[in-house]
């Protein structure tokens, strides 16, 4: 994407589906696989933040995003632990606590400083389902999405 918007692309999250299918295939070889929801991302190395762009995104973002990344991969640090406020400034998940992956199922809330609004359909809000079949769900995408965001509002274009 970079070669197309050199000064808008800040990087990308990329999904690493082979950590997911070799991980599968070996639960059916083992005769262990279950049809339940797989929840992977930067510490499984399934999901990543890759090709930052250093010419938009400054140098203490770019260490920020480190750190951060870092944390993530090793477990120091959940994307969705407290405080978190939603849009409007109001306490989401207060701190000391971890959203659970069922809370995670039901975020209809956009975190603060996210623009934009939730998709809505003649009956209210727009309802995400979650079968139990197995999916890789990219739960430090929303961390990246917010921190684009942020860096967005900080960066100024060259």
């Amino acid at each position: 994407m970079k070669k197309f918007g050199p000064n808008a692309h800040f990087g990308s999250v990329v999904a690493h589906w082979g950590v997911y299918y070799n991980a599968v295939i070996q639960q059916v070889l083992d005769g262990k696989w279950k049809n339940d929801p797989v929840w992977l991302g930067i510490p499984q190395k399934a999901v990543d933040f890759e090709d930052l762009n250093s010419s938009v995104i400054p140098a203490k973002a770019m260490q920020a995003v480190a750190v951060k990344r870092d944390e993530l991969h090793t477990g120091k640090w959940d994307v969705f632990s407290g405080p978190i406020k939603d849009q409007s400034g109001a306490e989401k998940v207060p701190a000391g606590k971890t959203l659970s992956d069922p809370e995670l199922q039901r975020i209809n809330w956009y975190v603060e400083g996210v623009d934009g609004s939730l998709p809505r359909s003649k009956h209210g809000l727009l309802a995400r389902r979650y079968d139990k079949k197995p999916h890789l769900v990219q739960r430090e995408a929303r961390f990246f999405h917010g921190l684009q965001v942020r860096i967005n509002r900080c960066a100024v274009p060259p």
